[in-house]
């Protein structure tokens, strides 16, 4: 059931599980011969070698080994450490909902977990049918499934909505509370609106003139964004603890969570919603007032984004922006009007 073949790297133990070809790489003939009597036993006794659970015939592992083999074969993928997780976590009520053993799962199965876990919210929804998606197709290169069922299920369309952005009297209420040097971190986000975690990166080294160098890792280049003179001065008079900007008084950089439970305290200091109020919002209000008086392709290369899509989902010029842009529409429509009646009365 199990055999023993040399490898460049050592020795290879090969066996089949529920059909499939499995090869374990050892470094040494001896552990190779001992890895093919632990092989051989567990088969003999129906137990897959991999996860030293049972395996049953036409129906392949039991649920709670295959997504912890799935973890695994997530990581082995190279996809993200936080993905991952969220996929954990979503799977968690894979095992209620289905039969023991994996091969039994049907697509009844997956359609009355995400009726039942995410009913309303298409989020949600979409999340749950990602991770099902991720599972169906781990669960396909291991043998267990056939084909993918899980692709039958559908994504629901999530409706757009116009982000949420400060108004300039919330920001200078929160910088009246703030204390240093959070209170410089949040004048130079919103006016510069980058990131927080481009933010809290930002090294002394960075800044040149008004100017600053953004290492952004999102988009995987530098980027140079402008610092207004007066966020500028306030910058410059931070204690230099270390190579970064906005420290702790250790001269470590901010944590990002303490920082966003401090905004949130600031928020809820000067009586605004806990609960809308985050780093990301500062970014939203920037590139609203920037698109005020700037073409988007020149916001587009202020916020880093890699398509002008992207920056549009950003803007947002209802509300705050409004008597900006009503002058300009009633300036142009006049115009129009009087070359319009000096036509018709020639």
């Amino acid at each position: 059931m199990a055999s023993i073949h040399p490898h460049r790297s050592g020795f290879r133990v090969c066996y089949r599980v529920l059909g499939k070809q499995i090869n374990d790489t050892v470094p040494d003939k001896a552990t190779a011969v001992k890895r093919c009597a632990e092989v051989e036993y567990q088969l003999s006794r129906g137990i897959d070698p991999r996860t030293n659970s049972r395996i049953v015939a036409g129906v392949g592992i039991t649920i709670e080994a295959a997504i912890s083999e799935f973890i695994q074969w997530s990581a082995g993928q190279g996809r993200a450490a936080r993905s991952c997780e969220r996929d954990l976590q979503e799977l968690t009520w894979l095992a209620e909902y289905s039969p023991q053993f994996v091969g039994q799962i049907k697509i009844e199965h997956l359609q009355q977990m995400i009726s039942d876990f995410a009913p309303k919210c298409p989020s949600s929804h979409n999340k749950v049918v990602a991770a099902l998606r991720a599972f169906g197709r781990c669960a396909v290169q291991n043998g267990w499934w056939s084909e993918n069922i899980a692709l039958q299920l559908h994504r629901q369309k999530v409706p757009h909505t116009l982000p949420d952005i400060f108004s300039i009297t919330e920001i200078k209420a929160l910088l009246s509370v703030a204390d240093s040097p959070v209170r410089e971190l949040i004048a130079f986000v919103a006016t510069t609106g980058c990131r927080i975690g481009e933010a809290t990166a930002l090294r002394w080294t960075d800044i040149r003139d008004n100017f600053a160098v953004i290492h952004g890792p999102k988009e995987r280049r530098d980027k140079m964004i402008a610092i207004a003179p007066e966020v500028l001065a306030d910058i410059t008079k931070l204690p230099r603890r270390g190579p970064y900007v906005f420290t702790t008084r250790n001269g470590t950089p901010l944590n990002r969570n303490n920082i966003s439970k401090l905004l949130k305290d600031y928020a809820e200091e000067v009586g605004l919603d806990r609960r809308t109020t985050h780093w990301h919002k500062f970014r939203h209000t920037a590139a609203t007032r920037m698109a005020a008086v700037l073409p988007v392709g020149m916001v587009q290369l202020a916020l880093g984004h890699s398509s002008v899509q992207m920056t549009e989902k950003y803007v947002h010029l209802a509300g705050l922006h409004l008597k900006t842009i009503t002058p300009v529409v009633e300036s142009y429509a006049s115009e129009l009007y009087n070359k319009t009646v000096q036509l018709s009365g020639s």
